[in-house]
Parts: C-alpha cells; structure tokens; sequence
C-alpha cells in the first residue's frame, strides 16, 4: 500500500516537473519576443527620426 501511494506521488511530481520545464520554455519564447519587439519598435523610431531630420533639410 505505501508502495503504491510512493510511486503515484512519483508520478505526479514528474508531471508537474514536466508541466514546469513547458512553462519555462514558453517563459523564454515570450521574453525573447518581448526583447525583439522592443527591439522592433527602437528601430522604427531611430527610423522615423531620421525621416523627419530628412524632411526638416528638403524643406
């Protein structure tokens, strides 16, 4: 019987640990996305200045 409840609570653990190592992953992913977009949106902006550096000497 204790034997029985060990290997269960076993089993439950690693699937928690599995369910954990998925999250951390996913944790990654979403900040590497976040890193890029930020990144993204620093780039558009540094562009959108030189635009407008470029229009202020047409006019």
């Amino acid at each position: 019987m204790m034997r029985n409840t060990l290997i269960v609570i076993g089993i439950i653990l690693l699937i928690f640990w599995g369910i954990g190592l998925i999250f951390k992953v996913i944790g990654v992913a979403i900040n590497a996305l976040l890193i890029i977009g930020l990144f993204l949106i620093v780039l558009s902006l540094i562009k959108g200045k030189n635009k407008r550096i470029d229009q202020g000497r047409d006019l």
